[in-house]
């Protein structure tokens, strides 16, 4: 829980607001309603796009539009064993502190599922 409000897990915690809206929010609050619609327009205008649970989706829209199959060298993974992994506590303090601090960019990725047609 340190983390998440320390400088570095909220700037973290708004990576694609960070990433996608070009540099326009670089503040610890929430982003705006506005910095959120301007990542998605930006994602939008890119050439492929796509999302990494359903990487043969990727894959195919990656080779439409490019002309090529991709070949990816490596695929992140959890380092845990599986016998590590767990489902998070939903209802915990800390997975509320979490979403809420996720919210600009949960909004995104699930905007950007739907202008995909994958959710």
């Amino acid at each position: 829980e340190e983390y998440l409000v320390s400088a570095d897990g909220v700037a973290n915690t708004k990576s694609f607001v960070n990433y996608y809206a070009q540099g326009e929010y670089q503040d610890t609050a929430i982003p705006t309603q506005s910095q959120v619609d301007r990542a998605v327009d930006n994602l939008k205008s890119m050439h492929v796009v796509g999302c990494l649970e359903d990487m043969q989706d990727f894959r195919a829209r990656m080779k439409s539009r490019l002309g090529r199959k991709p070949i990816f060298l490596n695929l992140n993974s959890s380092p845990a064993p599986k016998g590590q992994k767990h489902v998070p506590d939903l209802e915990s303090a800390f997975h509320r502190l979490l979403q809420e601090k996720l919210a600009g960019d949960i909004e995104i990725y699930q905007r950007m599922r739907e202008h995909l047609g994958l959710s």
